[in-house]
């Protein structure tokens, strides 16, 4: 990930999303994503290795499944990354994460939403 990350096109790049099937974080009261103990220690295990080079890296999202719960987690000091989270295997559950960028040429853009299957925005940002 770390050479990656450094290659021209995407260190030069106005917006990185990073798409990983299990969030960097778990929910609250699960833990803060950065221990391996406790119910989401598969979050703690990804963001302890990934989350300092995406950092780094100026990382604006994170995609993520897994949960069967969608989720918007905001940016903090100590995780600095949104994080959506899409939804579950069935219908009420489901959702559909749609990421646009767009550049004109004067304005660059990145919007992200979570959505259901009735196509009610449940989640988004917008980066400008």
């Amino acid at each position: 990930m770390a050479q990656t990350l450094e290659r021209p096109e995407i260190a030069d790049a106005p917006y990185k999303v990073v798409a990983c099937h299990i969030p960097l974080r778990g929910t609250d009261g699960q833990n803060d994503g950065t221990t391996l103990d406790g119910y989401a220690s598969y979050s703690g295990f990804g963001a302890k290795l990934w989350l300092p080079m995406l950092k780094q890296a100026n990382c604006q999202a994170i995609v993520s499944g897994h949960m069967h719960r969608d989720r918007l987690d905001a940016a903090s000091k100590e995780m600095p990354i949104l994080q959506f989270v899409g939804g579950g295997p069935k219908p009420d559950q489901a959702t559909l994460t749609i990421i646009d960028a767009s550049d004109d040429g004067n304005q660059k853009s990145l919007t992200i939403r979570i959505v259901d299957l009735d196509g009610k925005v449940l989640h988004q940002h917008q980066w400008s």
